[in-house]
């Protein structure tokens, strides 16, 4: 199966987790702290397909893996307490 089928796979199960989490808390703006911990899911994903293929290089996954957590991080300590973000209020 192609690396790019698999990610998109990937990523889509994590949307949608993250769209059925907030449907009861009516508060789409969730996915903003799990932005940045989307793309790190998708470089370790991309690493453990690539090990397999005999191709080890963990620095690429490990540099994602800060700059992702720090993205959620940041966003996560703006967004918490501040309710849904009227944009996506005003999209639903």
């Amino acid at each position: 199966m192609s690396l790019l089928l698999i990610n998109a796979g990937v990523i889509l199960g994590l949307m949608i987790l993250m769209w059925l989490i907030s449907l009861p808390l009516k508060d789409v703006s969730i996915i903003d702290l799990v932005w940045g911990l989307g793309f790190v899911l998708i470089a370790w994903t991309t690493y453990g397909i690539a090990i397999q293929n005999g191709k080890v290089c963990y620095l690429l996954p490990l540099l994602v893996t800060i700059w992702g957590v720090r993205l959620s991080g940041y966003l996560a300590l703006r967004n918490v307490g501040h309710g849904e973000d009227k944009r996506y209020a005003r999209m639903r």
